[in-house]
């Protein structure tokens, strides 16, 4: 009766793996005290074991100890000395083994018996290991120094084993050396290494297999073609044009691939759109192009390419032309030429004024401001550029001597050439119109600092006075620097990249400057200097006062 109910326990609890008059306990896990268990089922195994997962059928567990360098070398890897390697010929000094990978898991052995007269069978735990070796790597080419003993060599011939006479067991002496069968043994310089890799490659190629079914299978399968998704298209799809050399080749259609690109995206209402624009002007610029239609910068992006094509340099630079309307045969063309206007001292580029790329640009990519108002490419009177270096295009200038000297430049005759600088516009006219507009932004800063001297009385106007004082002082500051020029040094040092230190004026007479001289002097491109040397605190107060009493 007592051997029935200790078989109907082995059977109810078989699948828990639970021993029939032992508790178990893993030291490993000592979690599981925590919980609400049965401590009559809890063993400690004091002495944990050594998993190793052979890659063979071991008939002689000595043998298989031997392959893998004996007890001491198992030791050492079971300890992270060094790896485990399995050598089926340890002896072979050609013979390359198979290195193992040390895994640290829970592991449970257990001994089952079933008497082969009876169906029930019984069951214990032995021990538990935590590390396991597991030989998951490929082993190197294998070359053994085996000779045919007949020559020509062919599959029935007999082989000998060469290794015991190439690498003797003991320090060979002079005369093993010198002996004639000693000398006419064949060389036998095997590398040391064969595969590069131990373990196989799994980053196939991408149209791999129809490479290799076009080499196997010369007449070829039709594969569907697969693009992939979510990915943006990084092709060139637009057209560059610099009008800095006299010959260049005006495109007249866009690329297929742009106006693919428009069509997987059912832009085809938003290109009617910039068609439209292109009709009423030959050039533009996208900034313009965002604020006359309202569309985000990643839109316009694809559908310029589909009607314009892209002016790199020149005075059209950084302009979008229409497919088919070379500017170098219209002189009607230099309304839409480039004005570079720039804001210029060294203590100018301390200002702060937002810049047009910041460097927390990167930091918010997922959320693109697009975001374009009117005077981010027009100047009107009574308006202040809103960055150091604005680009205009002439038809934008809105001041009234720009578009009256627009309006009165003469017709150009067929014979009259264009200038890679100044376009169809003559020689001085780009430094008349930067004066004039340098006289415009200095009535404007100044009309800012009269604005910021009003008197703003109630408490609840204080945060606003504040604000209005700090754009005061950054309009005073603006001023002074556009009044008193710039002062560069000679040509010979314009490599230096540096500029002069200019100091306030002092005197009470204003010196009159030349504008041309100064507009002369100012260099193609700006540097940027660090913001962290802002110091825009530190004006002299005194000095300003004096600049409002004489231009007052």
């Amino acid at each position: 009766m007592a051997d029935n109910v200790d078989n109907d326990r082995i059977k109810s609890e078989k699948n828990k793996i639970i021993p029939k008059n032992k508790i178990t306990f893993f030291s490993s896990h000592k979690g599981f005290l925590d919980n609400d268990l049965d401590k009559s089922y809890l063993f400690s195994f004091p002495n944990p074991l050594v998993r190793i997962e052979y890659p063979g059928h071991v008939k002689n567990v000595s043998k298989a100890i031997k392959t893998l360098g004996g007890i001491q070398d198992i030791q050492r890897s079971v300890e992270g000395k060094s790896k485990l390697e399995l050598n089926f010929h340890p002896n072979s000094k050609y013979s390359k083994g198979c290195v193992a990978d040390k895994i640290f898991n829970m592991g449970i052995l257990i001994k089952i018996t079933k008497p082969n007269d009876c169906s029930d069978y019984s069951y214990e735990i032995v021990n538990v290991a935590n590390v396991s070796f597991k030989f998951n790597r490929m082993s190197d080419f294998q070359y053994l120094p085996l000779v045919a003993k007949e020559t020509p060599e062919n599959e029935h011939s007999e082989v000998e084993y060469l290794h015991d006479k190439i690498i003797p067991n003991h320090i060979p002496t002079l005369e093993w050396l010198t002996r004639k069968e000693t000398s006419e043994l064949p060389p036998l310089l095997i590398s040391p290494k064969f595969a590069r890799f131990d373990l196989p490659q799994v980053k196939f190629q991408t149209n791999s297999s129809r490479d290799f079914i076009a080499l196997v299978r010369p007449e070829g399968i039709a594969f569907p073609d697969i693009k992939k998704k979510g990915r943006p298209d990084r092709r060139v799809l637009s057209f560059r044009v610099s009008f800095i050399k006299p010959d260049v080749t005006i495109p007249i259609q866009p690329l297929p691939a742009a106006v693919e690109i428009v069509q997987d995206r059912h832009l085809n209402n938003h290109l009617a759109v910039i068609q439209e624009l292109f009709q009423k002007k030959p050039i533009w610029r996208k900034i313009s192009i965002m604020h006359k239609t309202g569309m985000s910068n990643d839109t316009i992006r694809v559908l310029l390419p589909c009607v314009s094509y892209y002016c790199s340099g020149g005075p059209w630079r950084l302009c979008w032309i229409k497919f088919d309307y070379n500017p170098l045969n219209d002189f009607n063309s230099r309304i839409y030429q480039i004005l570079d206007f720039r804001i210029r001292s060294k203590e100018g580029l301390h200002l702060k004024v937002e810049r047009k790329r910041g460097f927390l640009a990167k930091l918010f990519r997922d959320t693109p401001n697009d975001t374009v108002s009117e005077k981010d490419y027009v100047i009107r009177p009574n308006i202040i550029p809103p960055a150091r270096q604005m680009l205009y295009q002439y038809c934008d200038v809105l001041i009234p001597e720009v578009q009256d000297m627009l309006a009165k430049l003469p017709k150009l005759p067929p014979s009259a050439k264009f200038d890679i600088r100044n376009g169809w516009l003559p020689l001085s006219f780009t430094e008349h119109c930067r004066e004039i507009v340098n006289k415009y932004v200095l009535d404007a800063v100044q009309n800012k600092i009269m604005a910021g001297k009003e008197p703003n009385p109630g408490s609840s106007e204080r945060a606003v006075e504040s604000s209005d004082s700090i754009v005061s002082l950054y309009c005073s500051k603006l001023l002074s620097n556009i009044r008193k020029g710039v002062t560069t040094r000679d040509s010979s040092t314009e490599n230096e990249e540096s500029i002069e230190e200019i100091s306030l004026i002092e005197d009470e007479t204003v010196e009159t400057i030349d504008t041309n001289e100064v507009v002369n002097s100012l260099p193609e491109r700006i540097l940027e200097e660090s913001d962290e040397e802002d110091s825009d605190m530190d004006l002299d107060m005194e000095a300003i006062e004096e600049i409002n009493e004489m231009l007052n």
